[in-house]
């Protein structure tokens, strides 16, 4: 992810949520996006010049795959992606460093590692876990 230019790093002894923490975590996710969009059409570029090129089968063996592997990379970069719209909808929204299901400060130190976080790290584990019973059938 890219890092914002400027010097300005936001901390713990500001007002949460102030209009510069605003203004860094908006430019932040902006260029993380542009970062993002620009990896998905190189990669989606790569794919295409490989559908293009004949090789025999072990070479096309290995060509499926890293085909696969590049789909499932654009699948979850798409992911990202939309979860980075999402925060910038919450910041014009103005409720960017919230939790969406509980409404608290999800908190600088998560948002400054994942800038797209809409979940407090309580809430977040405890839908994974959840997921997971689902999962193995015990839920």
């Amino acid at each position: 992810m890219t890092r914002v230019a400027s010097t300005y790093r936001p901390h713990e002894d500001e007002t949460y949520m102030n209009s510069r923490q605003i203004a860094y975590f908006e430019t932040l996710l902006r260029q993380w996006r542009v970062q993002l969009q620009q990896e998905t059409h190189n990669a989606t570029r790569e794919v295409r010049a490989e559908n293009i090129r004949s090789a025999e089968l072990v070479e096309q063996s290995h060509s499926d795959y890293q085909r696969r592997m590049a789909l499932i990379t654009q699948d979850r970069k798409s992911r990202l992606l939309a979860q980075i719209d999402a925060a910038l909808l919450r910041i014009k929204e103005g409720s960017y460093g919230y939790c969406v299901e509980t409404g608290e400060e999800i908190g600088l130190r998560r948002l400054l590692a994942y800038p797209a976080a809409f979940l407090l790290v309580e809430v977040q584990e405890a839908r994974e876990h959840r997921s997971r019973l689902y999962a193995n059938g015990d839920g």
